[in-house]
């Protein structure tokens, strides 16, 4: 196999998933774009709060650049696929099963949107109209409130964990009867 430009390795190892897709790993480097993508879209809609996981991904893909390199160059390197694999059982368990978690998703995307567009501009053409101080600072930090409530409400529903079946079978009480419930 043909060794690639160490030069051009390290030039595309700065941008995350192009040093993979420059050594032929197509699958891998889409999977790593796609997470470095995803992580600035969730970082930039929750105000900076999940934009921590860019860096992350970014020193993952520079660094397995590197790595897929010296496995090429060993002749020791995996084929090429996905680093997630999402099944087609967890997709549409996730449609029929859990839809209302895709619904709650739903609805606090629409709301999120509702809020940036209409309410916002809103709120704050109220503001400079008449001045009220107070309606731009909760209008400034209204969406870090529902986040921070929002993983609050998670954190607690993960730490109350699935709840205790109630499903034990006791002897009803019937007047007249023994001690098993039956009559004479």
């Amino acid at each position: 196999m043909r060794h690639k430009n160490g030069f051009w390795t390290f030039c595309f190892s700065f941008i995350p998933g192009a040093g993979q897709m420059y050594q032929g790993y197509m699958k891998r480097g889409l999977t790593l774009v796609t997470l470095f993508c995803l992580a600035m879209g969730l970082g930039l809609l929750t105000g900076g709060l999940l934009a921590v996981a860019m860096p992350i991904v970014w020193m993952y893909s520079f660094f397995d650049t590197f790595n897929l390199r010296s496995q090429l160059m060993e002749g020791t390197a995996p084929p090429d696929d996905y680093l997630v694999h999402v099944e087609e059982s967890s997709l549409r368990r996730l449609f029929t099963v859990r839809p209302k978690f895709l619904g709650w998703c739903l609805i606090l995307v629409g709301a999120y949107s509702l809020y940036e567009l209409f309410i916002s501009p809103l709120v704050w053409d109220l503001y400079n109209t008449f001045g009220l101080y107070w309606l731009a600072v909760l209008l400034d930090r209204l969406p870090n409130l529902a986040i921070a409530l929002a993983l609050i409400g998670v954190g607690l529903w993960l730490i109350r964990g699935k709840r205790a079946s109630h499903t034990e079978e006791f002897p009803y009480y019937q007047e007249g009867g023994d001690e098993h419930g039956d009559r004479q």
